[in-house]
């Protein structure tokens, strides 16, 4: 397959009724206006997808819409991870049938796995599947932050286990992981406000949600960076930070409604999140608003929405 690199995009997932559905017709415009975007890549019923809140049919409809509407345009990798191990391999090979490039399971998120756990659930999705795994350091999800060192040792032993998503909140971790242990493993930045100091660092892409309504400019940084045209990508990158910080604003708001009401405004109504998480309130929305308008290659995008 196509090596995962660049800006990979986690998708929201439209709801209907109140969310009581998939809401595939918007589903369908959303992967259209990211993969137009330029993006790399696309993960399904990721994090910023609320895979949490969804029902393992629900995931697997997600899936099969998402491969047959991309239909190769870009790698796309699938979130297999469950509360079981059985289920999570389920779920993996399902992905690879349906013609995922690769999955990334998401450790159990209740109880806190030790490290001979997690090592033995990799490994067991790994010897079920050909195609590569993506690990996912996600430790506000799961309670635990994988070290540098673990994450390499994956990498080493589990042959498909050749990238992560390190979704650490620590820079020093990030830089721990792209210093010491490049040779075992592919660093994909999870956290938005890290992507251009990960790239600088050897990371070979990120995976954040913020491709949904930011894919244009995050594509250009990352071509002009690759250009070695680092000024152009800096500009690119201040113009984009005050968003992405605030989409990460733990207090008032998740994440996934930010992304989510970031749609919105950026032309393309893709619906509230599942229930608990709720929408932003209008200060927040109006925030973001005045963020987005910091972002020349949004602009005329925001032109066709307002707030509520």
């Amino acid at each position: 397959m196509e090596s995962l690199h660049g800006i990979v995009t986690a998708m929201a997932t439209p709801f209907v009724e109140g969310g009581r559905t998939v809401d595939e017709e918007t589903l369908r415009r959303l992967l259209d206006r990211t993969i137009d975007d330029g993006v790399h890549g696309i993960v399904a019923c990721a994090s910023t997808g609320e895979f949490a809140t969804m029902t393992v049919a629900e995931r697997h409809q997600v899936v099969a819409i998402t491969l047959e509407h991309v239909a190769g345009r870009v790698p796309v990798v699938v979130n297999t991870g469950a509360m079981s191990t059985a289920e999570a391999v389920e779920l993996s090979r399902d992905a690879e049938r349906r013609g995922a490039a690769a999955v990334m399971p998401v450790a159990p998120y209740y109880d806190p796995l030790r490290a001979n756990e997690t090592f033995e659930y990799h490994a067991a999705i790994g010897s079920s599947i050909d195609i590569p795994i993506v690990a996912y350091n996600h430790p506000e999800a799961t309670g635990v932050d994988l070290p540098p060192e673990f994450i390499a040792r994956l990498g080493r032993e589990i042959p498909n286990v050749r990238y992560v998503k390190n979704s650490s909140g620590s820079f020093l971790h990030l830089t721990q992981l792209l210093t010491r242990y490049s040779d075992d493993i592919q660093v994909l930045t999870g956290i938005d406000a890290f992507v251009l100091p990960g790239l600088e660092l050897g990371a070979v892409g990120c995976i954040v949600g913020a491709g949904t309504f930011l894919g244009a400019p995050l594509v250009s940084m990352f071509t002009a960076w690759t250009d070695g045209r680092y000024e152009d990508a800096l500009g690119e990158w201040r113009s984009m930070l005050p968003t992405l910080e605030l989409i990460l604003e733990p207090t008032n708001f998740s994440y996934q409604a930010a992304v989510k009401a970031a749609c919105r405004l950026t032309g393309l109504d893709i619906g509230a999140p599942r229930l608990p998480l709720r929408e932003l309130g209008p200060e927040d929305e109006s925030a973001l608003l005045e963020a987005l308008r910091l972002v020349p290659a949004v602009e005329e995008r925001l032109s066709v929405a307002a707030p509520r």
